[in-house]
């Protein structure tokens, strides 16, 4: 009798059990989640949880015929085999989770595909595909959203008050218009830093978020200091600058 068919149940538990074995290994470290766009992370993950569960079915048929275990690096093989005649679907789901780090050849294969499906679902690609969808005005700044930033800007501590009168929806190549949007970028990470969905991916890399914000201050401070050398300097004849007296 075919020995996929000969008890569903117990066929259809153990195809669970590898796919649930399968999908935490593509999850680990649990980063891994972090580290590219949703939408690849699950559908290469689903992949991989797809080859595992083929891998499952072809042992279900074979792992019982003669030098099969031995193949695989299986050892123990004679208690294996009285242990598990009647339900190769069990003993081809403890080769695939438990006993997989014991298995030269399949541990081999597995290691091999989950390499590939985080190779196509890493962040290098994740990041180029998502980089290719920002422009320029993915931060537009209207009249709206400048008031709205320099209210932002009064109640941060870390913003000194006087930069507030120098934001502008002046273009991204002027000092002004950088400013402004290198301000907005991060007002948006902050309220990205209190929700809920995003509120995992900052306790993740808490260490790299406080560099930001210790890099952000001395930023703004930067700032107001270069904003106020520029008002002592008044252009003369020539196009050259000159100090005020």
């Amino acid at each position: 009798m075919d020995p996929i068919k000969s008890d569903p149940l117990v066929t259809l538990v153990c195809a669970l059990v590898v796919a649930f074995y399968a999908a935490k290994r593509y999850n680990t470290p649990d980063t891994n989640r972090l580290s590219t766009t949703r939408s690849l992370f699950l559908l290469t993950g689903a992949g991989y949880v797809t080859a595992s569960l083929a891998l499952f079915f072809v042992l279900c048929e074979i792992v019982l015929k003669p030098g099969i275990l031995e193949f695989i690096g299986v050892s123990d093989v004679q208690k294996l085999v009285a242990q598990y005649t009647a339900t190769p679907p069990v003993l081809a789901a403890v080769i695939l989770t438990t006993l997989l780090p014991n298995t030269a050849v399949i541990s081999a294969g597995d290691a091999w595909l989950l390499k590939r499906f985080q190779v196509w679902g890493s962040i290098p690609q994740g990041v180029r595909n998502l980089a290719d969808t920002l422009t320029q005005n993915a931060l537009p700044v209207t009249d709206a959203v400048l008031s709205n930033l320099q209210d932002y800007m009064l109640s941060d501590g870390d913003i000194p008050n006087e930069l507030t009168t120098r934001i502008s929806a002046d273009s991204s190549g002027t000092s002004r218009g950088n400013l402004t949007r290198v301000l907005r970028l991060y007002q948006e990470l902050e309220k990205l830093e209190v929700s809920p969905d995003y509120a995992k991916a900052f306790r993740v890399r808490q260490d790299a978020w406080q560099a930001i914000r210790a890099d952000f201050r001395v930023f703004t401070a930067q700032s107001q200091a270069f904003f106020v050398l520029f008002d002592q300097l008044t252009p003369v004849e020539g196009g050259q600058l000159a100090s005020t007296p």
